[in-house]
C-alpha cells in the first residue's frame, strides 16, 4: 500500500502554482511529515515559494546541521530562524510544523517537532515591510520550470492553512492528518496522493517522484 512520496533531491516536486488565496498569506500554518534521507542539496525545501532570483519565503531542511529553517523575505533585511542543531535527524519520520504572521518585523514563527513546540533562534532580524511575489508555491522545491534546493527524501500529509494553528490543532494534524480543517487550504500528499483533499482543487502538478510503501506513524480516519 502506498504511504507516501519519495523526491530525489534533483528534479522532484510537486507544484501548487500561483492561486490567489496561496498568494501574500498574512499568516499561515504549515504541518508536514518527513523523512530526510542523505541529501543533495544542503538547503532542502519542504514547503516554500521562491525561485533563483526571488524568495518570498521558505520552509525548509538544513542538511549540515539537521535542522530546520525559515526564511521570510522583507524589504530591507530577510529574517532566517533556526532550530537547535540535530533536532531533525536522517532516516527517520518526524512531524514538522510552523506557524508565523508575517505583520510585523518583531513576530517570530512557532516551530513544532513531534506535535512539541521547540526553540527557535533568530539568526537575520527582518527590517522593513514583508515583500509580496506572485511566485509558484512549491512542495520539495524552488522554483518551477527550472526547480532548486529539491528535498531528498519521504514526504507525506501536507497541510497548509491561512491561520495560526494552536498547538492542540498541531497535534491534531500530526496524530490525524486531515481533521483539522481551520483555515485549510491544502491537503496534499496522504498516502502519497497527489490530490488535494481540502476541497480546494489545488491538485498542483507532479515532477518525478516515486511511491513508497514506507509512511509515518499516523491514524488514519
Amino acid at each position: 500500500m502506498v504511504a507516501s512520496r519519495n523526491f530525489d533531491g534533483t528534479s522532484d516536486s510537486l507544484n501548487l502554482g500561483q492561486a490567489a488565496p496561496l498568494l501574500n498569506l498574512a499568516t499561515f500554518s504549515y504541518s508536514v511529515w518527513i523523512k530526510p534521507t542523505t541529501q543533495v542539496n544542503a538547503t532542502a525545501e519542504i514547503i516554500g515559494k521562491g525561485n533563483n532570483g526571488t524568495r518570498v519565503h521558505r520552509f525548509y531542511f538544513q542538511d549540515s546541521n539537521d535542522r530546520l529553517a525559515f526564511q521570510i523575505a522583507f524589504s530591507g533585511t530577510d529574517g532566517v530562524w533556526v532550530t537547535d542543531d540535530n533536532s531533525v535527524t536522517l532516516n527517520t519520520w518526524w512531524h514538522v510544523g510552523m506557524t508565523y504572521n508575517r505583520g510585523a518585523t518583531t513576530n517570530d514563527p512557532v516551530y513544532y517537532i513531534n506535535g512539541v513546540a521547540v526553540t527557535v533562534t533568530e539568526t537575520s532580524t527582518p527590517t522593513g515591510s514583508a515583500d509580496n511575489g506572485t511566485i509558484d508555491t512549491m512542495i520539495a522545491a524552488l522554483g518551477s520550470s527550472a526547480t532548486t534546493n529539491e528535498f531528498t527524501g519521504l514526504i507525506s500529509d501536507v497541510h497548509i492553512a491561512n491561520v495560526i494553528w494552536t498547538a492542540d490543532e498541531m497535534v491534531q494534524s500530526m496524530h490525524y492528518p486531515g481533521t483539522v480543517t481551520r483555515g485549510l487550504l491544502v491537503y496534499q500528499l496522504r498516502c502519497g496522493e497527489v490530490i488535494d483533499l481540502s476541497g480546494n482543487g489545488y491538485n498542483g502538478t507532479l515532477s518525478g517522484t516515486t511511491e513508497s510503501i514506507d509512511g509515518p506513524p499516523v491514524t488514519r480516519l
